[in-house]
């Protein structure tokens, strides 16, 4: 069980790395099963749906991990919403410039790829993109901002962090999460001045 568990988190870890770099449809089977080292016959009993059923785990463990990172973005100062949209900006672009550039995001990759072809897909995508505009609302309500403003800020907050994603892979450059940064906590400093109760 546990040389299985390994092997499983092994395809897993390899297929996300692939889907964001490559995407979904130009990631195969044979290219997963060779970069994460795992026998072919252990992989189809792991994985007996193949690559949607790998998805849909790889799915599972990115949107998670993208969650617990808009959580705890920013603790160091937890009354100040400009400061947590500048946390959650820095952080993704560092980690953006950590892979050269090379990785995008592996919900998005896969949303443009089949998102409405295969409807298991279709829902995680959706819980996905919900949890992690829920994590961001959650935050900025923390922070002072009633739970309409919070709300609607955090989707368009979402939305133009998955843009400046693909800003930076083109560019090779973090700019463009510094200027969502800056249009964004500035827009949030405006109406609730950091260190001001609400």
């Amino acid at each position: 069980m546990g040389n299985s568990e390994h092997s499983r988190s092994l395809a897993v870890a390899t297929a996300e790395r692939l889907f964001r770099q490559q995407g979904y449809s130009a990631t195969g089977l044979a290219q997963i099963i060779a970069e994460s080292g795992s026998p072919k016959g252990s992989f189809y009993y792991l994985f007996p749906d193949g690559k949607a059923e790998l998805a849909l785990q790889v799915l599972d463990r990115y949107s998670a991990a993208g969650a617990s990172f808009l959580k705890h973005a920013g603790k160091d100062r937890p009354n100040d919403a400009g400061h947590y949209i500048r946390a959650v900006c820095a952080g993704l672009g560092a980690e953006m410039a950590q892979s050269g550039f090379q990785l995008g995001c592996a919900m998005a990759n896969i949303a443009m790829d089949k998102a409405f072809e295969e409807p298991a897909l279709a829902a995680r995508l959706k819980a996905g993109f919900t949890q992690w505009q829920e994590a961001l609302a959650s935050q900025l309500s923390t922070r002072g901002l009633s739970e309409t403003e919070a709300d609607r800020l955090a989707a368009a907050l979402l939305a133009a962090l998955e843009g400046a994603r693909t800003l930076a892979r083109v560019q090779g450059s973090a700019a463009p999460f510094e200027a969502v940064a800056d249009l964004f906590t500035n827009m949030v400093d405006a109406r609730h001045p950091p260190g001001r109760s609400t």
